[in-house]
């Protein structure tokens, strides 16, 4: 897979849905959207 990647947080996310996050970053040609979450068991 080539392009432009999101990696992003619940912090970053600064209160929005990651579904909106994401949806407008595939509509702005971002590739692929990788949510962190280090601090899960």
């Amino acid at each position: 897979m080539h392009g432009i990647y999101l990696v992003t947080d619940q912090t970053l996310c600064l209160g929005r849905p990651l579904a909106s996050i994401a949806a407008d970053a595939v509509r702005a040609g971002i590739a692929c959207v990788q949510l962190r979450k280090p601090h899960l068991t």
